[in-house]
């Protein structure tokens, strides 16, 4: 995952100027309840393929309620796999006030940004 990461902050490195945001960070996101509560909270996560299995779906809601402002946006772009994309949509609507799945990805990200 590191390589990942490190791909991330070169492609910000590339983009910067074109952001409109002040700061903009690049950082690996762990997960669970041992997640360092000095993290400020952010404008937008996003993340792709982070839905594993229904097991550790909690954890990660609570991470991103943690993580986010509240008015905050969290954009998880994932492969609907035997229905864990909807049991994962089902469970966020207990932790957010609103929760949209698309299956139009692209243009619905595009208007995100």
């Amino acid at each position: 995952e590191e390589q990942v990461v490190a791909l991330l902050r070169e492609n910000l490195e590339l983009n910067v100027e074109a952001m409109q945001a002040k700061k903009v960070v690049v950082k690996r996101l762990m997960w669970g309840d041992g997640l360092d509560v000095g993290t400020k909270p952010f404008d937008l996560v996003i993340g792709a393929e982070v839905m594993q299995s229904e097991d550790t779906d909690g954890a990660l809601l609570r991470t991103m309620r943690r993580v986010l402002k509240p008015s905050g946006l969290a954009l998880l772009f994932a492969s609907p796999r035997a229905g864990s994309l909807d049991a994962f949509s089902m469970a966020a609507c207990s932790v957010f006030d609103r929760v949209e799945t698309t299956r139009d990805w692209d243009k619905d990200a595009e208007k995100a940004f």
